[in-house]
């Protein structure tokens, strides 16, 4: 019987722009969070590890499927971050976003289209990848 690799490993790029490896397992034991259901962004949490990191940190990779006109959970920590004028006590509660990667051609609209289903302006989801 062969068996199916589980490792994934992904390159995503950084708040500065520098290339991030990121490392995880589709196996049960690496599931931290999924939600089941028809309806939603399909969202698993996965425990994750960063290429390089000698930390001993922990590191989560968030895949979901957004609506295309969300903001990134990226951009909006930032924007956070920004906005708290170095006050520890709001830093202390956000987190620390590593990487992120947007995968438009996995995007709902792609179906959508080639089967000529018309729906709203922007209605359409996209694979996003988060650390």
């Amino acid at each position: 019987m062969n068996q199916i690799n589980s490792e994934v490993t992904v390159k995503m790029h950084g708040p500065d722009g520098k290339p991030k490896l990121v490392s995880t397992s589709m196996e049960e034991s690496y599931h931290i969070k999924r939600h089941y259901g028809i309806v939603g962004r399909s969202t698993r949490v996965l425990s994750a590890k960063i290429s390089g990191d000698d930390s001993g940190d922990d590191f989560v990779l968030k895949i979901s499927y957004p609506e295309v006109f969300r903001i990134a959970e990226h951009d909006m920590v930032i924007r956070a971050k920004e906005s708290a004028d170095n006050r520890g006590y709001i830093l202390e509660h956000l987190p620390e976003c590593i990487a992120s990667l947007d995968l438009p051609q996995y995007s709902t609209s792609t179906i959508r289209d080639a089967l000529k289903v018309k729906g709203k302006a922007n209605s359409g989801r996209i694979l996003r990848i988060t650390a």
